[in-house]
């Protein structure tokens, strides 16, 4: 026999928080019920939406279940509902009320070797600091994942996007000297791969110069893919260009891989699999 999902869980968490989930019409299953109560758009206290309040309610009830559970604590639905409420302004307050705002989309991200007879090189730049200080640094796998090459350069002063540009260009020139004829460049700065791969800018750009250079370099191979990723897809090439900012030394080539990268070297040839929330438009 089914009860009505509403029953399962203490209702007076509901009335803390000023809502009431109900079942949808058709249905007494709890899965239906979560469903239903998690996409509804009426919109309560603090002009944010039922489903929004439903969604940190559950939660907060789960985490305050197992803290009576497994640390003995009282369960007070009182609390547990001004918890909810408390995390529900929080959230709001974080990403923005305006019901029009973008909504958050969760991506699964990770690392992925190139295809076979290809090259993949990761590259980053930094800036920190007061003078603005940048550093760069990059890695070449193969399609097994194998280290073939890496450096690290700290490039004096400048902004982020000349550190970026940068890393890409000395990224490059390793590549070419390794003889490489196909290969796939990726970099977390979306600027960087626009700047490059799009007529975005004339001879009037102040990093023309440079941007023309890595476009130069880039047709030197027989086949070549530029490519944004997300941070967490780069993070090898990341480490590394804070540690050449820390370190602060003159272009230095690696050919095997540095100690302190192992771990995260390791994440990346087992294809850990990291989440992150990006914004997205709303659909009409």
């Amino acid at each position: 026999m089914l009860y009505p999902a509403e029953t399962r869980l203490p209702p007076e968490v509901w009335d803390a928080i000023n809502i009431s989930p109900t079942n949808p019409v058709d249905s007494n299953k709890l899965c239906d019920w979560v469903h239903y109560n998690a996409f509804k758009d009426t919109v309560m206290n603090y002009s944010i939406s039922h489903g929004v309040f439903f969604i940190f309610g559950i939660w907060e009830i789960w985490l305050a279940r197992n803290a009576l559970i497994f640390e003995n604590i009282s369960f007070d639905p009182s609390v547990v509902g001004k918890r909810a409420i408390f995390k529900v302004v929080e959230f709001f307050h974080l990403i923005g009320s305006n019901l029009d705002s973008p909504l958050l989309k969760e991506f699964f991200i990770s690392w992925s070797p190139p295809p076979e007879g290809w090259l993949k090189l990761n590259v980053d730049g930094t800036c920190q600091g007061s003078p603005k200080l940048i550093a760069g640094g990059g890695l070449i796998r193969d399609s097994l994942g194998n280290w073939i090459h890496g450096f690290t350069k700290f490039f004096g002063q400048g902004n982020s996007i000349l550190a970026e540009l940068c890393a890409i260009y000395e990224g490059l020139n390793l590549a070419k000297s390794l003889h490489c004829e196909k290969l796939i460049v990726e970099t977390d700065s979306l600027s960087a791969v626009n700047l490059i791969s799009q007529n975005v800018c004339g001879n009037l750009h102040y990093l023309s110069t440079l941007i023309h250079n890595c476009k130069a370099t880039l047709s030197a191979f027989s086949e070549v893919e530029l490519c944004h990723i997300h941070r967490e897809g780069n993070a090898c090439a990341d480490l590394w260009a804070k540690k050449a900012l820390m370190e602060n030394r003159p272009l230095l080539y690696f050919d095997s891989m540095p100690s302190f990268l192992s771990s995260c070297f390791m994440a990346d040839i087992s294809c850990t699999i990291f989440s992150r929330f990006v914004r997205v438009n709303r659909p009409p």
